[in-house]
């Protein structure tokens, strides 16, 4: 099968797929061309111009957001000029498709343009409190002796993978699939450990001083 060019489509990434002709064993010679490196991007994957374009939409987001399965639709029809519009515009072309904006490729964003800043605020806040309550955990354990759990350990560091891998993909939250039903899972078990480690640490304290 001969081919000129052919965009193929798989899990988010887009190659570009030319075919220069048949050698004499009739094998095909295909060159993988990424357009987004062509554009002087570094090696980012083109993450640095799509960071840079959720960034430059936030005056669009709002208190509430664009939803998550709007916010496609909001940026195609108001800001067709941008990179995360251009770069589909083949794809566009053929599928007939007019939705296709690239994905943020950082869940933080994500939640951002889907849910405005209220729904960043309120999520940030949430983390932010799991975080230090843990911290606080971790800090009763190792200065006063307490009980530790190395599950509890495991799946604390299973949530920091997948909260800093959200960096850089949208895969965690706002998510229906297994990396996002592990974190969830984990964040459950973590906060109910920690919460009764840290009885377990006040009960001991209390005995101590009772003595």
């Amino acid at each position: 099968q001969v081919f000129d060019s052919q965009v193929v489509d798989k899990e988010n990434t887009i190659l570009i797929l030319t075919n220069k002709g048949y050698n004499q064993n009739n094998q095909q010679k295909i060159i993988l061309d990424r357009e987004e490196l062509e554009e002087n991007i570094f090696d980012s994957n083109g993450r640095f111009a799509i960071w840079h374009d959720y960034l430059y939409l936030m005056g669009d987001y709002g208190l509430l957001g664009l939803s998550t399965s709007n916010y496609n639709n909001y940026i195609y029809d108001h800001h067709k000029d941008l990179y995360i519009t251009r770069y589909f515009q083949d794809l566009r072309d053929k599928s007939g498709k007019e939705d296709l904006v690239y994905e943020s490729h950082n869940n933080y964003l994500f939640i951002l343009a889907s849910t405005g800043y209220l729904g960043f605020l309120c999520f940030f806040l949430f983390m932010l409190n799991i975080v230090i309550f843990n911290i606080k955990t971790l800090y009763r354990i190792f200065k006063r002796k307490g009980p530790s759990d190395f599950s509890y350990i495991i799946m604390l560091l299973i949530i920091i993978v997948i909260s800093t891998g959200a960096l850089f993909m949208n895969n965690a939250f706002l998510k229906i699939n297994i990396i996002s039903f592990i974190f969830w899972l984990s964040l459950g078990f973590v906060i109910n450990k920690a919460t009764l480690m840290n009885n377990q640490i006040t009960q001991l304290s209390k005995n101590n001083h009772s003595i």
